[in-house]
């Protein structure tokens, strides 16, 4: 077992409930700047021992940081809008950001743009967006809802 003391180790990760948001970045911050290496195999190995401290679950610590990496990758990718700051996203579900990645994948720019907006305004929710990616799956394809 990894010696689990690490005085490089970001302090929202060590306290019981951050937001997700700022989870997602003190794990993020760890990985790029490996701060788990003196003292783990591995940043999984790190990650997992990490939720387990926090009684949480290591998926929630993995989604917490795709939502994160998405959401920025989206802002990149969008500089035309203006989003929060990603440490103002923490009321905004991770799984949210989630569909919304997903269903991505499958429909138009311009309506993966409108439900970003619409989440982010607080105008859809959980139940709009998992609908959405079920009827984005059965009826588009990648090849055929992407725009050029």
């Amino acid at each position: 077992m990894a010696n689990d003391t690490n005085p490089d180790l970001p302090s929202t990760v060590e306290s019981g409930k951050p937001d997700w948001a700022n989870l997602a970045m003190s794990l993020i911050r760890a990985r790029d700047e490996e701060h788990w290496r003196n003292h783990f195999s591995s940043f999984t190995e790190y990650l997992n021992t990490k939720a387990a401290n926090a009684r949480r679950t290591p998926f929630t610590y993995w989604r917490a940081i795709a939502a994160a990496e998405f959401y920025l990758g989206f802002g990149k990718a969008h500089p035309e809008m203006t989003l929060p700051a990603l440490s103002d996203m923490g009321k905004v579900s991770p799984e949210n950001l989630e569909f919304i990645e997903k269903i991505g994948r499958f429909a138009p720019e311009p309506m993966v743009v409108e439900l970003m907006n619409d989440l982010l305004a607080k105008k859809i929710g959980r139940s709009l967006l998992k609908s959405t990616l079920t009827v984005a799956t059965l009826r588009l394809s990648p090849k055929t809802a992407k725009c050029s």
